[in-house]
């Protein structure tokens, strides 16, 4: 197999994992009997076609499926060509896809097992990291809504800069007035006594 781009021997092997279900490296090494680095420098030069062979067989999934992302493969039914034609999706956005599917895949593993224990710890993990993300969520609002009142709170200042500016120039005003007046606000006997 000529397959040479990094990028596209990256989304092989992320589609094999998740195909597997496994997350790492190591663990799909272990699947493949072979060593991690074999993975590592698999990435860089070629996908041996013996080891798209062996997931095939043990997943039951198409070797273009697992070569191509045309198949069975796929979140939101989004195949890799497709997604390389429209431009619907980025390499940062493929890769995050197969993160997901990777996890949706040992999720999916682990409610199937019925293991009560291990099903509450992943529910404990959800929550803690759902929380985390809600937390985030609302750290980012507050954020924008403190910039919205230091906002409010330079233009209130500025104002009250132009009206104290105007209070003292009309008392600037007023207290000359006095003194023309005769200094107490009452009408002089020499001006129209």
């Amino acid at each position: 197999m000529a397959m040479g781009n990094k990028q596209q021997n990256n989304a092989i092997i992320a589609r094999m994992k998740a195909e597997l279900g496994v997350g790492s490296d190591i663990e799909l090494a272990q699947v493949l009997g072979i060593r991690s680095q074999g993975i590592s420098k698999a990435r860089q030069r070629k996908i041996p076609e013996g080891w798209v062979d062996v997931v095939a067989a043990k997943t039951g999934c198409s070797r273009e499926s697992l070569l191509t992302g045309k198949g069975g493969i796929g979140i939101v039914g989004i195949d890799d060509q497709e997604s390389a034609k429209t431009g619907a999706m980025h390499p940062e956005e493929d890769l995050l896809r197969e993160d997901m599917l990777a996890g949706i895949e040992r999720l999916k593993k682990i409610y199937e097992s019925g293991d009560l224990v291990l099903i509450r710890a992943i529910n404990a993990s959800l929550a803690a990291f759902s929380g985390s993300v809600d937390n985030k969520k609302m750290a980012t609002d507050a954020d924008a809504k403190y910039g919205e009142v230091m906002a409010k709170l330079d233009k209130l200042s500025e104002e009250f800069l132009a009206h104290r500016n105007e209070h003292q120039w009309l008392k600037t005003e007023n207290d000359a007035l006095r003194r023309r007046l005769g200094g107490n606000g009452e009408k002089s006997e020499a001006v129209g006594g």
